[in-house]
């Protein structure tokens, strides 16, 4: 994607985990706008959206995509499964692409809610998805996390080797990336909780 306010985004799953690591650079162009931190956005316990893209693209997506979930919780008075809430975004950002297209990329990570297994997957700007087993990645630092993210993930980490692991990811990714850094979160989701730490990158 050519238009891309920067950033260094991977979701990967663990064993009966996930995890989500974000740096917190905001760019335009090769300039610097701030340090922005607010890039996951939770729709659901057990369930959460990432937009690389234009930011602003990625802010009205998810305000739209938070409408679309309690929606859907108040008329099927049940959770929101993720590959259900995958299937709205999906034609959401297909209903678009000849008239407003939104500049996004989204990933989805989540749980399913009745086996708990995890769940994720990556829209283009079309809304055309992939779905994965082991992780997925978005922003100006995508392809440079997806090599780096053979390399370090495995099948079944527990939640703290997944944390190991997704920091190690965003650090790397940040190294090569202009338009990454300024420091990331990860997230790391188990069933029953969500710890939330920051970890330091490259400042310049």
């Amino acid at each position: 994607m050519s238009l891309n306010d920067g950033g260094a985004i991977v979701a990967m799953a663990g064993k009966n985990c996930f995890a989500i690591g974000v740096d917190h650079l905001l760019v335009q162009g090769d300039f610097t706008i701030a340090e922005y931190e607010n890039k996951v956005h939770q729709m659901s316990p057990h369930l959460y959206l990432i937009n690389p893209g234009l930011c602003a693209d990625g802010m009205q997506f998810a305000e739209k995509m938070t409408l679309r979930t309690a929606n859907y919780v108040a008329s099927e008075q049940s959770p929101i499964s993720p590959d259900t809430f995958a299937a709205i975004a999906s034609w959401e950002l297909y209903a678009r692409k000849l008239t407003s297209p939104l500049f996004i990329n989204p990933i989805i990570a989540g749980f399913y809610p009745d086996s708990g297994e995890v769940f994720l997957s990556t829209l283009d700007m079309a809304g055309c998805e992939t779905r994965k087993t082991d992780f997925v990645a978005g922003g100006s630092a995508q392809n440079m996390i997806m090599g780096i993210g053979e390399s370090f993930w495995q099948p079944g980490l527990s939640p703290e080797q997944l944390f190991e692991v997704c920091s190690q990811v965003v650090i790397q990714a940040c190294e090569r990336d202009t338009k990454s850094g300024w420091g990331a979160t990860v997230y790391v989701v188990e069933p029953d909780k969500v710890t939330i730490r920051k970890i330091a990158t490259r400042m310049d």
